[in-house]
């Protein structure tokens, strides 16, 4: 009930019935740590955490012309990333041995193939692919930033100490990836690009493209961590068919692979925050 405020118990109660009917259907509750509420008495009913929901700050969410946006966002990051190590290193070696829970992030993933096959277009893929989901990814599954990164950014990108780096040994679970669509990548560096995401140094200089010669990309890849993934959010553009119980189930099996251990589908009432309806 506000910052300073007691605790919910209705909000609490309506939760605990959520959380019996899914225990009931066969389902196991997963929650996100912070979204943007820590709420104990949940976590001690089945111990499975996300600690961040997918997070980015942008022309689309809100307004975030006042401060550096040359610099903020990486300090930004940088912290979420550190406390998501931080959050791990607590349950790791406070909680998880009587909970035997999992811990885990959750980020939004798209992906990103060249344009063209030139090895400009295939460079600008790399560093879209780093300034997007291995910005955050790397640090967590391999200790350090994406080399990417690190080339165009050089001193602006924040370090992690060594006291970072052994609290990021700690890993994660699963990785939880919300993945709505994929993009065709081009070269802003050394070709001619309309302004937009992604187009600034800063940014790693490429432009995003949805479709070539009508058609649009997505294709099933493999991916650098042997930790279990989760897709938390995906669905269709085919919106009728989506609705049919068999197509959601045979959508789901095409994107199973022995990595993938559960796929959520969202809909239109769970996006509700993501824009004004």
């Amino acid at each position: 009930e506000g910052r300073f405020g007691e605790i919910n118990q209705a909000g609490i109660a309506y939760y605990n019935e959520l959380i019996d009917a899914l225990v009931l259907k066969g389902v196991q509750p997963f929650v996100t740590l912070c979204h943007f509420d820590m709420p104990q008495e949940l976590e001690d009913r089945y111990g499975s955490w996300g600690t961040f929901p997918p997070s980015r700050c942008s022309g689309h969410f809100g307004n975030c012309t006042a401060g550096d946006s040359e610099t903020e966002p990486y300090i930004a990051a940088h912290n979420i990333i550190l406390s998501h190590a931080a959050a791990v290193d607590v349950y790791r070696t406070k909680y998880q041995k009587d909970q035997k829970g999992m811990i885990g992030i959750v980020l939004h993933c798209a992906w990103f193939e060249p344009f063209s096959e030139s090895e400009a277009d295939g460079l600008a893929t790399d560093r879209a692919n780093a300034f997007f989901a291995n910005w955050f990814f790397d640090p967590i599954v391999l200790g350090r930033y994406p080399e990417e990164m690190s080339r165009v950014l050089g001193s602006t990108l924040p370090e992690f100490s060594s006291k970072d780096m052994e609290k990021l040994k700690q890993g994660l679970d699963f990785l939880g990836i919300n993945h709505y669509t994929s993009y065709y990548i081009k070269d802003c560096i050394y070709s001619a690009c309309e302004p937009g995401l992604g187009t600034t140094r800063s940014e790693g200089s490429f432009q995003t493209i949805q479709e070539r010669d009508g058609f649009p990309m997505g294709k099933r890849v493999s991916f650098f961590s042997s930790a279990p993934s989760y897709i938390d959010r995906t669905g269709s553009t085919t919106y009728l068919k989506f609705l049919d119980t068999i197509f959601r189930t045979n959508m789901a099996v095409s994107f199973a692979c022995w990595i993938c251990r559960v796929i959520w589908v969202g809909n239109t009432f769970t996006h509700k925050e993501w824009r004004k309806w």
